[in-house]
């Protein structure tokens, strides 16, 4: 399975549909595979379907946090000018 990633200056993600974003927040190891019937599900309930890619491997070791990955999906949201998102994780 293949996704076009989009790529916004210090952001990359996918996205599809239209509608209230759910942000798909990735773990450690994981991929947009993991989430394919989610990506495939809520696009026609009305919702956009969003995966940013976490900056894991860009990011200094000691600076690998989950504050560090919530300050970077912030910025995101605000870059996209987003006032309400739902936010899933695994």
């Amino acid at each position: 399975m293949t996704h076009d990633l989009i790529k916004d200056g210090k952001f990359e993600y996918y996205i599809t549909g239209k509608g209230t974003p759910i942000i798909i927040l990735h773990g450690l190891m994981g991929g947009l595979s993991n989430f394919q019937g989610v990506i495939d599900y809520f696009p026609s309930k009305g919702y956009q379907v969003v995966v940013p890619t976490l900056p894991l491997y860009t990011t200094p070791l000691i600076k690998t946090s989950v504050g560090t990955f919530a300050k970077h999906i912030n910025a995101f949201i605000d870059h996209m000018g987003w006032k309400e998102v739902i936010l899933l994780g695994n």
